[in-house]
């Protein structure tokens, strides 16, 4: 009897080792199904999200391609208003709404889109102004000709007024797209803070010369516009970052009404 019962334990382990043998498996296999599905339910959800971020991305353009239609119509409809689009050394052949020429001596002011350190040279309009008033005056040992800080603005550090033989030019330093966390400013706050800088520098020049000329052009176009993230950790595209900078180009010279010519450059 007892060698029986021997018998049959051993009979029974190897049963027993199958039994958790297949338990094991088909637990492992269970828990690997479980996070397949995981996976692609988490695979999915992030498709959508990209669908949505994408359909919304679009959607934001299209919005900012038609306001800047708009504002285009409303600035070309003010008698101050030339909008033109011309290689810069040309500037001195634009005639103006009013049929008068742009380019006057002492009273014409070139708007430039200058580096943060306000140097001659570089790249973009900031190296072609720099050729166009070289000689004439504009630049001296390599620097711009009487540099200098506003009066109206003197903590404004975005603005500077240098001088050549036909006027003025007007340095505007525009925001860049990596400057907006640091700024604490969303994505949508960047349209109101360049039309701040637009304003003060016009407002400046007029403050100098009372009636003149100014040949308008983009800041914040260039090398400043990027992909980012804002204050708020919203990303946006360097596409939308140009679009906002040049609509607030348009929406600073609506808002404008004192006494100078705006030629507006959209090259």
């Amino acid at each position: 009897m007892r060698a029986f019962k021997l018998f049959l334990i051993v009979l029974l382990i190897p049963l027993l080792a199958l039994t958790i043998f297949l338990i094991v498996k088909i637990y492992r296999k269970h828990k690997s199904s479980n996070a397949t599905e995981r996976a692609n339910g988490g695979s999915q959800e992030k498709s959508n999200d990209g669908k949505r971020n994408l359909n919304k991305s679009v959607s934001i353009i299209s919005n900012l391609n038609k306001d800047i239609k708009e504002y285009k119509k409303m600035i070309e409809a003010k008698s101050n208003v030339t909008v033109v689009d011309v290689p810069l050394e040309n500037c001195s052949e634009i005639m103006m709404k009013n049929k008068q020429k742009f380019y006057r001596n002492n009273n014409t002011v070139l708007v430039n889109a200058a580096d943060s350190r306000f140097e001659t040279w570089g790249g973009g309009i900031n190296k072609v102004i720099s050729n166009f008033v070289l000689n004439k005056n504009g630049v001296t040992n390599n620097k711009w000709t009487g540099l200098m800080s506003p009066v109206k603005y003197p903590n404004d550090t975005r603005i500077k007024i240098s001088n050549f033989k036909n006027g003025y030019v007007l340095h505007l330093v525009g925001l860049q797209a990596k400057e907006l966390q640091r700024l604490n400013l969303k994505i949508e706050d960047i349209e109101e803070y360049i039309i701040s800088l637009y304003l003060n520098g016009l407002d400046e020049i007029e403050s100098m010369i009372g009636q003149g000329n100014v040949l308008l052009c983009f800041v914040s176009t260039g090398v400043f516009a990027n992909d980012g993230v804002d204050s708020k950790g919203k990303r946006f595209s360097k596409n939308e970052f140009v679009l906002r900078a040049k609509l607030a180009c348009f929406k600073a010279i609506q808002k404008y009404n004192g006494k100078l010519n705006i030629v507006l450059n959209l090259r």
